[in-house]
């Protein structure tokens, strides 16, 4: 009992408030990744290829991924700056290793380049657009 014989509130249990910091962290993604399809349009900034939200070719579904990786830098998971849209096929091709990134902030250009250990030269899926300016 507090003072005065009131009753000290009882904390919320930790599914609720585990659930609330989840909610409030994915609001906060679907916001980043709203201001990311503005910026870079339905195209690829990999390709240029056009990408569909919800597509079932990976050539062309709309994906998101981060320049630095969430795992390692939970505190950019929200940023825009550090998000970019591909498609599916590509941000697979990212993650295997077989693609790289250069560049630090996706509000100015990326160069992305083949991981010459990975994808000999005259195997590549697809070609890399030269430069790709932001719009």
């Amino acid at each position: 009992m507090g003072r005065g014989g009131v009753p000290y509130p009882k904390p919320l249990p930790g599914a609720i408030t585990k659930g609330r910091k989840r909610a409030t962290a994915r609001a906060a993604l679907d916001k980043a990744y709203e201001a990311v399809d503005l910026r870079d349009g339905p195209q690829s900034r990999i390709t240029g290829r056009w990408t569909v939200s919800g597509a079932v070719d990976p050539r062309v579904r709309r994906e998101h991924d981060h320049i630095k990786p969430r795992s390692t830098h939970p505190e950019l998971i929200a940023e825009p700056s550090n998000i970019f849209v591909c498609t599916a096929e590509e941000h697979a091709l990212i993650h295997a290793g077989a693609l790289e990134i250069e560049g630090e902030d996706a509000r100015k250009p990326l160069f992305f380049h083949w991981n010459r250990r990975l994808v000999k030269s005259g195997d590549e899926p697809f070609v890399i657009m030269p430069k790709r300016e932001v719009a």
